[in-house]
């Protein structure tokens, strides 16, 4: 039985110890650009870069961008995309050729393979790593106001 406790605490303090490593890791993350799982973004009045990531080839990609209120403003047809990072860029443009204002919007990509089954594809945020937050959930890096964990992030990439 002793020894049994003994086992216990001694992983109880490798966990801790394994946390505190990818705490301190962590912090290196702060101030750079990271590409991490999320799908909405800020418009500024100028070309929106965005992206995704594909789960294999696709052969029909569309990409829905809506508002903050939910309603889709701007479908695009992408079409036939390979498998792994995609990025293109929303022109800020509605479906009625007007130019959107400045804020929030989020988008949605759906892709399709040769057969019509849904291909998945998980979209992605760009920022800068602003934070850490350690609570009862882990670690959380601050992206655009955002909590992201760092289980999300696709990249990290230079200044």
């Amino acid at each position: 039985m002793e020894q049994s406790r003994r086992t216990n605490e001694s992983l109880g303090l490798l966990l801790q110890y394994q946390a505190s490593i990818n705490n301190a890791q962590a912090v290196a993350l702060l101030g750079k650009r990271v590409l991490a799982a999320g799908d909405e973004f800020s418009f500024d009045g100028s070309p929106a870069d965005l992206s995704f990531y594909l789960a294999r080839q696709a052969e029909s990609v569309e990409v829905r961008i809506y508002d903050s209120s939910g309603s889709v403003i701007r479908t695009i047809q992408l079409g036939p995309q390979s498998e792994g990072l995609v990025e293109f860029q929303w022109d800020g443009l509605d479906s009625e050729g007007n130019m959107v204002q400045a804020g929030r919007y989020s988008f949605e990509v759906v892709a399709t393979d040769e057969s019509g089954n849904s291909v998945d594809a998980q979209p992605l945020m760009e920022g800068t790593v602003e934070g850490l937050s350690f609570d009862a959930d882990g670690l959380h890096l601050l992206v655009n106001g955002e909590k992201i964990s760092l289980s999300e992030i696709y990249e990290v990439m230079p200044n």
